[in-house]
């Protein structure tokens, strides 16, 4: 009480009942009818102690003695205004529902889960024909209102998919079997637990929305159809923007419609045209008095000019002015029209010769280009048959075979080595073509003759150059079979040398082989390196011991009649670089020394610690000024035809400047030349080429390598190599035996070593087919091949290493054991780093 009324207990105590009653005489009479029958209950106004009234329900009873005697009463009081307002705001709603329901058009409905009408507005009915919603509540409406059993279906998964749909387009049938389309908006409803227990919704008539829809389909087809199909342009502008537009404009302007719908028709208006078409515009849209009929040209998004010719009215469109246009393309129009123009123009000055001759060949015309090149003037080749050109470079059935094509109505092209009247000689491709007249007679013949002098000269060099090409190709070829035939040899050389320890003749034997061989596979790196198809290995060399390898090859190589000196420098430093590279560069510079001095001299080779410099000098005949900035170019030479390649210094340089070098020709006539290369300094100077054959046995392994090679002898000798050193050893002749390999063997397989080139499947190809079995596996491709970008993108891909054929026992072992030292010290710096 003391809650319900804002009162403290002592305000309340001793005070009447009746001020908590909003109605004073309520209370009394309440009391009275408690005297006649002993209790009551009921709802009561009572009031607060602000005055806030508030509704409560009451139960009053009288207390009595023992004799039963009323001695006072005993009241239990709950306030239940909520619950009151709650109740008449429903009653208040279901009214209002129910006189929605009843006077909306639109239908309203409820069907249960197994399809039976649950409710139905009486709109429903009058739209399906009946007479009230009474004869279709409680009926089975799964199939017998929908006019396509198929709409329910897709109707009621829309809703299971998306628990509920807006403007579902359904067709429902009347009770007359006519079909009508309607729009529902429907949802799943719940009962008070939750559950899904129907389906209800709004359905709206839309049958004048669709026959209207229909019209308008048809009517924008046929408009559509006449607008589409028209051969001119036909657009709608609107302040200059673009807001309707035909396909025939966007295929003019090389653009989608919906690149050109939207924006302003200046921005495809050529900048000399488009003030004129904007003030036309404007002034037509202010009513000025302005011709319909223009023309202005375009820039299509190719970049190309289109000319139309333009036909534009003033209109409305949606409620504002703007002109209708009709635009004719006049491109090819405008285009011969001034090709014509062009024509005289273009003959003037074109840089090739043009010339025209009557029937019989006498020179009629000729441009002026004609004349700058062949260098005679206007008078001396008039009237004249061009004969007067001729070198004796083509013999006479050349010429004629060129007169019978173009006399008999054909076109004839070709070339032909003419003479200038100076007396020089130049190239000219040349076409010369009949004209006819009406009767198909001929009456002229134009000659269009270009000078092609440079170009066949640059053919010349280029032809020579796939020469070049070509025999490094079959150089690459043999060197394939050949490194591998070496592979063997080498690698059958080591076996032997160390099975017969203790028998030193024998060995010096072998010795012999394997040094013939090495011999061999130089000379081959030697022709590889001529050819430019070396694979490049730089590595820790010294200078001093290759060029006195290189000493019996350059005798050879200068001949006797020239006097071959090395100087050598004991302590000289070390550089990083291809062998194969260096020795290119010494023959490369000792054939032009020897060249230089046909009548015999001296060659020094020297190499000093001044940066690395290598010199190469010789005493002959020397370069002259005007040559030396060109001696580095590729293709050029002094040397008569047959006698160099042009290429031979300008790989010398290549190679220079790719190892970080620099080169210096320091020459004078009669006094010979001297050509100085300096090489940048390999800084781990304790760092080795060559490794002795006791440091060999100690760079073996225990690990696990798959051997994958297709020639028996390579593969097999590569195996004795391997489990001579303590590696663990599979075998595979080809890439399917070795990826079965992969799947059968139990134990771990730590290196890959492929050749690069087999039959059906290559070493890339393998590599990575494997990695899928073994991810991470170490790769160490091997390859008689000799591409350098082949293998390098076969290496580079896969993060593999390489190893040329042939290869020693010594060179396998060291790469061998390179890879796994650095695949180990590559985990050891990541772990670092994760550290």
């Amino acid at each position: 009480i003391v809650k319900y009324f804002n009162y403290t207990r002592e305000e309340l105590l001793g005070k009447s009942i009746d001020m908590l009653s909003k109605n004073p005489e309520e209370a009394r009479a309440i009391f009275e009818r408690l005297r006649d029958k002993g209790n009551w209950a009921g709802e009561v106004l009572s009031v607060r102690k602000d005055g806030t009234p508030f509704l409560a329900e009451l139960s009053v009873s009288f207390i009595k003695t023992q004799e039963n005697r009323p001695i006072g009463t005993l009241g239990i009081l709950h306030d239940i205004t909520i619950r009151k307002r709650a109740e008449e705001a429903l009653r208040e709603s279901e009214a209002k529902y129910r006189t929605v329901i009843e006077n909306m058009q639109d239908v309203f409905y409820r069907i249960d889960l197994e399809g039976n009408l649950v409710m139905l507005s009486p709109s429903g009915a009058k739209h399906l024909g009946y007479e009230s919603a009474d004869q279709l509540i409680g009926l089975n409406v799964s199939n017998k209102l929908y006019a396509n059993p198929e709409d329910r279906t897709q109707f009621i998964a829309e809703i299971q998919a998306k628990g509920s749909v807006l403007d579902y387009e359904l067709r429902l049938k009347r009770v007359d079997g006519s079909v009508f389309f309607c729009s529902a908006s429907s949802h799943f409803y719940y009962n008070a637990e939750g559950k899904v227990i129907g389906i209800e919704g709004i359905l709206r008539d839309i049958n004048e929305r669709k026959e209207a829809e229909i019209n308008l389909r048809i009517s924008e087809e046929r408009y559509k159809l006449v607008v589409e199909n028209a051969n001119d342009a036909i657009f709608v502008a609107q302040n200059m923007k673009v807001q309707f537009t035909n396909s025939r404009l966007a295929e003019i302007l090389k653009y989608s419609m919906e690149s050109v719908t939207g924006r302003s028709f200046s921005d495809f208006v050529h900048p000399d045209d488009k003030d004129m078409v904007v003030q036309r515009h404007k002034a037509r849209l202010a009513g000025e008095d302005v011709e319909n009929n223009y023309v202005l040209r375009t820039i299509a998004s190719d970049g190309s000019i289109r000319w139309l010719e333009i036909n534009a009215v003033k209109i409305v469109w949606n409620g504002e002015l703007a002109t209708l246009n009709f635009g004719k393309d006049i491109t090819e129009r405008k285009q011969a029209q001034e090709a014509l123009q062009r024509l005289a123009t273009a003959v003037e000055q074109t840089a090739d010769s043009i010339i025209i001759t009557d029937d019989q060949g006498n020179i009629q015309y000729a441009n002026p280009a004609f004349y700058k090149i062949t260098g005679y003037q206007f008078d001396e080749v008039l009237g004249k048959n061009p004969r007067f050109l001729k070198s004796d470079k083509q013999d006479h059935a050349y010429y004629e075979n060129m007169w019978k094509i173009i006399s008999g109505g054909d076109t004839w092209t070709g070339r032909l080595i003419n003479k200038k009247k100076n007396g020089s000689l130049y190239t000219e491709e040349i076409s010369i073509s009949p004209i006819f007249d009406k009767f198909n007679k001929i009456t002229n013949y134009v000659a269009v003759k270009k000078d092609i002098t440079q170009v066949a000269a640059l053919e010349n060099q280029l032809l020579h150059s796939q020469k070049m090409e070509a025999v490094g190709r079959l150089a690459g070829g043999v060197a394939h079979d050949f490194n591998n035939l070496l592979t063997a040899i080498l690698g059958y050389s080591d076996i032997l040398h160390h099975n017969l320890k203790g028998q030193d003749k024998m060995q010096a034997d072998v010795n012999e082989i394997k040094k013939a061989s090495e011999r061999a596979a130089s000379l081959t790196r030697q022709l590889l390196a001529f050819s430019r198809k070396q694979v490049i290995q730089p590595k820790v060399l010294n200078l001093n011991t290759i060029v006195t390898d290189m000493n019996k090859m350059l005798k050879r190589l200068i001949g006797e009649h020239i006097d071959l000196v090395l100087e050598t420098d004991n302590d000289l430093w070390q550089i990083e670089a291809d062998s194969g590279q260096i020795e290119q560069i010494v023959m490369n510079l000792t054939v032009n020394a020897r060249d230089a001095m046909p009548g015999g001299g001296k060659l020094v080779i020297n190499k000093s610690n001044e940066y690395i410099l290598l010199t190469i000098t010789d005493n002959g005949a020397g370069i002259p000024e005007e040559i030396k900035p060109h001696i580095f170019d590729p293709f050029f030479t002094t040397k008569e035809q047959g006698k160099g390649t042009g290429l031979g210094l300008a790989t010398v340089y290549g190679i220079v400047q790719q190892n970080g070098g620099s080169i210096e020709v320091d020459s004078h006539l009669g006094f010979g030349t001297t050509f100085m290369i300096y090489w940048p300094k390999f800084k781990d100077i304790a760092s080795t080429v060559d490794k002795v054959q006791s440091q060999i046995e100690s760079i073996g392994g225990n690990e696990t390598i798959l051997i994958v090679e297709d020639e028996v002898v390579v593969r097999e000798l590569t195996r004795r190599l391997l489990s001579s050193l303590g590696y663990r050893t599979l075998v595979a002749s080809d890439p399917m035996q070795a990826i079965e390999i992969c799947k059968q063997f139990k134990d771990n397989i730590h290196l890959l070593l492929t050749d690069v080139v087999m039959p059906n499947m290559s070493g890339e190809v393998l590599a990575k087919e494997i990695r899928k079995l073994i991810p991470g596996l170490h790769i160490l491709f091997m390859s008689g091949y000799t591409d350098a970008t082949f293998i390098k993108n076969e290496t580079l891909e896969l993060q593999g290493d390489f190893i040329q054929k042939p290869f020693s026992k010594e060179a396998l072992a060291e790469k061998v054991r390179e890879v796994f030292r650095r695949k180990r010290l590559k985990k050891t710096e990541k772990t670092a780093a994760i550290v």
